[in-house]
């Protein structure tokens, strides 16, 4: 079966590098395949999404919706504008999302150590529902929207800065405490560099 090629994207467009900064990029992505094929846990990506991490990562939050294939091979290329406007991307790439507050002190609403975001507002009283069968006791609140990528990025600092994790959509195990079972969670670049040096 012929391979297929892709380009690597952030948020939906082609990224562009120097030279120099395109080589150490690519150096550093066949380190990252040849560990995970050492690990027997290949680094692949969605060709839908095109949403990029190991096998078994992908597998956990994509399950069958999406065709995921095994990275083999990364070269530098030079930037070619007609072949980049292949990838036109959306308004904002994640946004908007859906965060709670409390309504007197404003603090963020949180699941233990876990501050929720939910992708779809009308949605909001299942997991809330979720959460009240784990024993969550949800306080008065207030919606907050995070209408556009900056915002978004704005939050997951604020929250990852005071130690705290981001879950998109978090469902919690209705017989344990406060445990996410299902959910999306976001991790920056720094985090996830740290986890896979702690793995290998």
């Amino acid at each position: 079966m012929a391979g297929q090629e892709h380009i690597t994207t952030k948020r939906g467009r082609v990224q562009r590098f120097t030279r120099q900064h395109a080589d150490e990029f690519s150096a550093k992505l066949r380190s990252s395949i040849r560990q995970a094929e050492i690990s027997r846990d290949p680094l692949c990506y969605s060709d839908q999404s095109g949403t990029f991490s190991t096998r078994t990562t992908l597998m956990r939050h994509l399950g069958g919706k999406e065709r995921i294939q095994p990275i083999s091979h990364v070269e530098v290329r030079a930037f070619d504008a007609r072949e980049a406007t292949r990838y036109r991307p959306p308004g904002n790439w994640y946004a908007p999302l859906l965060v709670l507050r409390e309504e007197e002190s404003l603090a963020l609403i949180r699941l233990n150590n876990v501050v929720p975001a939910m992708s779809d507002p009308l949605s909001l009283g299942i997991y809330l529902e979720n959460w009240r069968n784990s024993g969550f006791e949800l306080p008065s609140y207030h919606i907050e929207l995070l209408l556009t990528d900056f915002k978004v990025d704005q939050f997951i600092a604020c929250v990852t800065d005071a130690g705290l994790d981001v879950v998109i959509d978090p469902i919690l195990s209705e017989s344990d405490d406060l445990e996410v079972v299902r959910g999306y969670p976001i991790y920056s670049l720094p985090m996830l560099e740290a986890m896979r040096t702690t793995a290998q």
